[in-house]
């Protein structure tokens, strides 16, 4: 699911959100706040990749990826 973004540019696109829904639950022992957190099919496996080093979710989210990217490079 690609969103068309608009800024600075020619044409920008986003190829999912990353977040479904988030929602407060209390702050833990130093005052920060905890969440329940849903997150989208790719921001699953950013997030995973991001905070826990699963880098081989890369193949994924090119998987993912990849029919739009196709789609916008031979029209």
């Amino acid at each position: 699911m690609a969103i068309k973004v608009f800024g600075p540019w020619n044409e920008g696109y986003a190829m999912d959100m990353y977040v479904e829904k988030s929602i407060y639950i209390q702050d833990d022992a130093f005052g920060n706040p905890i969440f329940n957190t849903t997150y989208t099919e790719i921001g699953q496996l950013l997030h995973s990749m991001k905070y826990n080093g699963h880098y081989d979710n890369s193949r994924s989210i090119a998987e993912i990826c990849t029919p739009f990217l196709k789609k916008m490079a031979c029209g």
